[in-house]
């Protein structure tokens, strides 16, 4: 296992013991609704809302980045012609 691996499975198992030591039941209000459920399943959708939306700003930025890049300069002779050879005799 590579260092990226070992640390990725770490941060799992990490976030596996907090998302199971909080499971106390919680009341959530927004705007209109009001819904109760346990604490995990606020900070699981909340992390995955958060992945999201910098997943989402990450395509838009590099979609940006690449239309902002300039077209490649256009051949001088658009002819499928090569250019004409010089003169040896000169």
């Amino acid at each position: 296992m590579n260092t990226k691996q070992i640390v990725l499975t770490v941060s799992i198992v990490l976030f596996s013991i907090i998302l199971l030591q909080n499971s106390d039941p919680t009341y959530l209000e927004l705007f209109f609704w009001h819904i109760e459920m346990p604490l995990f399943i606020l900070i699981l959708a909340t992390v995955i809302l958060g992945f999201g939306v910098g997943w989402l700003a990450h395509l838009a930025h590099r979609k940006k980045k690449t239309a902002a890049r300039p077209a490649p300069a256009a051949p001088e002779n658009p002819s499928s012609e090569s250019p004409p050879k010089p003169d040896a005799n000169v």
